[in-house]
């Protein structure tokens, strides 16, 4: 997806910017012009006139589109409709100095302008690191004079500068209002009758993820589909005769049912008044430890991968358990810290990492990174810490083009919920 910004002014802004530091540092080599007062505007040349002893102006003049752009959809290969992809423009700025009788100011301020694109053929927009192209354009001087015939000020030193590609957001348009429903679906479910189990519906389930970590942890949910979790999550299950003596307990098992653990024993993760219909658990904040695999839960929450939830009891006898239904458990990621300095280690702090060989991946987009033994990884690895509470990473030595990079984790084969990346 190509980069845009919703205000050209931001551009505008930014090259004042860059024309203002190279005036200050004009000082130096390979310029060396001795100091002088310029005062920069980014104003008609016929409202900047006079304010100052030196006035250096660019001002936008004029916008085309770009025609390089015009039928090249910037999202993908394939063609967008007009308001799914970012409008292309060409920024035209006329770059004008005027210092009155002084004649060498005037020209020594237009030098460092000019200096300053030169030197900047591809520019990238502070903060965003947005790249546009800066080019002086060759005119003739029977162009300029037809332009300048359009001020109300006499010629004087100038240049059109041409900046692009910028890309400006199109517009949200609001939806158009929809008919209402004619028709309805509806689906139903057994009711268990008297002696029957419980009954819990895989597909009416909901999942809700703290991710990125909020102060209410049910923030993001997941519906209709298959039941994901991570340490910390509120997850809701749709059933039947959930509120009877024979669904009174909670069992979470491995995928092969060899292992089975109650959950509703001290820390019990069922939550609330008991609902005929309606099974909501909360899985603890810590996961197992992922060396020894304990505690076991219910005391935390169980390593990533794949498991199955009932309900039902053991006691009194006959033991009772509902069919099953799969829950997913994703490590978790809270944060992602930068490096302190240029070529540093990220952090990602989160819970659940696998420390064993090859249970961890962690790539930079589609750039899998090496597994390291360091603390301090070198570039292109990772490291899980013990206790699997963090992982740190190095980006590649070489870089990959500038963009935004999703970073990848997966743990047992769980990939955990995106949304943390880097931009280069």
């Amino acid at each position: 997806m190509a980069w845009s910004t919703p205000d050209i002014s931001r551009v505008t802004d930014a090259l004042s910017d860059l024309l203002t530091q190279a005036l200050a540092d004009a000082v130096n080599p390979p310029l060396s012009i001795p100091h002088f007062t310029v005062k920069m505007s980014l104003s008609s040349p016929e409202i900047a006139r006079g304010e100052a002893p030196c006035q250096l102006t660019l001002y936008l003049m004029h916008v085309g589109r770009d025609p390089t752009w015009r039928n090249t959809p910037a999202a993908g290969p394939r063609p967008q409709l007009n308001t799914a992809q970012p409008l292309s423009l060409n920024l035209y700025y006329l770059l004008t100095a005027w210092a009155g009788p002084d004649y060498t100011s005037e020209q020594r301020a237009m030098t460092i302008a000019l200096q300053a694109f030169h030197t900047r053929p591809v520019y990238r927009l502070p903060p965003t690191n947005d790249e546009v192209t800066i080019t002086v354009e060759a005119d003739t001087i029977e162009e300029m004079s037809r332009l300048w015939q359009a001020f109300t000020v006499p010629m004087r030193l100038s240049c059109v500068v041409k900046v692009g590609v910028v890309f400006v957001t199109p517009a949200l348009l609001a939806p158009k209002p929809q008919p209402p429903p004619v028709t309805a679906n509806l689906a139903v479910g057994p009711t268990p009758g008297a002696g029957d189990p419980p009954v819990l519906y895989a597909a009416m389930n909901l999942a809700f993820a703290p991710y990125p970590p909020p102060a209410d942890p049910a923030l993001q949910t997941v519906s209709g589909g298959e039941l994901v979790a991570v340490g910390g999550s509120n997850i809701v299950l749709r059933g039947a005769g959930l509120d009877q003596a024979a669904a009174a307990q909670v069992f979470l098992s491995t995928a092969d049912g060899l292992t089975e653990w109650r959950i509703t024993a001290a820390p019990a993760w069922r939550t609330g008044a008991a609902s005929p219909g309606e099974l909501a658990l909360t899985l603890p904040v810590a996961y197992v430890n992922p060396a020894s695999g304990a505690p076991a839960p219910p005391a935390r929450t169980p390593a990533p991968g794949v498991y199955r939830l009932s309900v039902g009891r053991n006691v009194p006898a006959p033991k009772v358990r509902s069919n099953t239904v799969p829950l997913t458990v994703a490590a978790r990621i809270d944060s992602l810290a930068a490096p302190p300095t240029p070529g540093a280690h990220y952090t990602l702090a989160g819970a659940g990492f696998a420390t064993a060989p090859g249970a961890t991946t962690v790539s930079l987009g589609a750039i899998p990174l090496a597994p390291s033994g360091a603390a301090s990884p070198p570039p292109g690895r990772f490291h899980v810490a013990a206790g699997g509470a963090s992982i740190a990473f190095t980006l590649p030595a070489i870089l990959p083009p500038p963009g935004t990079y999703p970073i990848g984790v997966v743990v047992n084969g769980v990939p955990c919920l995106p949304g943390f990346t880097v931009t280069l």
